[in-house]
């Protein structure tokens, strides 16, 4: 676990970032009841099974868990047992949509007249809670009713 340490505060990532891989290579090892060097791809095959039946692991969880093990056993001992395994497909759920006449609800219904540009800015525009609330007056161009925005 101290490879591990070091050679993610070597790549400068952050404390979360170590203490979860740690964490997750410390339970793979408590699990499997094996050595380091004779652990495979079977056994990193069963810790995922384990951990999607027993412990209701999500896709995304299990792709943390799937970095952790590879970062160890792929990256450090160079043994490539993880790198074999596939990545368990993370499905989006499609967001809810604002009708028409919920917005019109909103907009009926909030009593502030800064409020009601806000909602009709983010409906019209489709921009997230947060860009609205990170827009500045440089990134507004009024007389072409235009605006520049950077996401991500």
């Amino acid at each position: 676990m101290e490879k591990i340490e070091t050679e993610l505060r070597i790549q400068n990532r952050s404390n979360r970032t170590i203490n979860m891989y740690i964490f997750f290579n410390e339970k793979f090892i408590d699990f499997i009841n094996k050595k380091v060097n004779e652990v495979n791809g079977d056994d990193v095959k069963k810790f995922f099974a384990y951990l999607i039946s027993k412990k209701n692991y999500s896709a995304s969880s299990i792709n943390l868990v799937r970095s952790a093990l590879s970062f160890f056993y792929d990256f450090i001992l160079k043994n490539n047992i993880v790198k074999e395994i596939k990545a368990p497909k993370i499905t989006r759920d499609l967001p809810e949509i604002v009708t028409k006449e919920e917005i019109k609800l909103m907009l009926n219904n909030c009593g502030k007249l800064r409020d009601k540009l806000l909602i009709s800015l983010m409906y019209a525009s489709g921009l997230r809670v947060s860009e609205c609330t990170n827009l500045k007056w440089s990134n507004l161009d009024l007389e072409d009713k235009t605006g520049l925005l950077k996401r991500g």
